[in-house]
């Protein structure tokens, strides 16, 4: 965490958008949608967790379960009350119930529901649901999308 070029590597990886008070990741991305930061050859750590040690120190994440996003954008770096904070997997998961039910959040799916099946995505004149995996006809026909 002291080298100055590590640290320049991750700042530069990193941008402010318009319109959002979040610190957004543009490097690698993780299968569930995490920054990934390669800090040294085959050592990679999750970008925001790269980001609070650089604000609190490494050994502040020793007793840290895990750090949660009450942005809901799990590309954001910036170390806050309302962005990445420390946690636990109960509390994220609690807090991500509530968020989820408030209307316009983005942790709502804006593709609807379909009464209970799981979600459905159209895409280039098919649908995929969430519960099927896989891009097939869906028992939501295309024509009342």
């Amino acid at each position: 965490m002291t080298n100055p070029d590590i640290v320049a590597r991750w700042r530069a990886k990193t941008v402010r958008v318009p319109g959002s008070d979040c610190l957004w990741w543009t490097g690698a991305i993780s299968g569930r949608g995490h920054g990934r930061f390669w800090y040294a050859p085959g050592r990679v750590v999750i970008a925001h967790r790269f980001a609070w040690a650089l604000a609190y120190g490494v050994e502040s994440l020793v007793g840290i379960e895990l750090l949660g996003h009450r942005c809901d954008n799990p590309l954001c770096q910036r170390i806050g009350p309302d962005h990445v904070v420390a946690s636990s997997y109960v509390e994220n998961r609690r807090e991500w119930a509530i968020r989820k039910q408030i209307t316009g959040s983005p942790l709502d799916d804006p593709r609807g529901y379909d009464g209970g099946r799981g979600n459905c995505a159209i895409w280039r004149g098919v649908t995929r649901c969430s519960w099927r995996r896989s891009w097939t006809a869906c028992v939501r026909s295309t024509a009342s999308s």
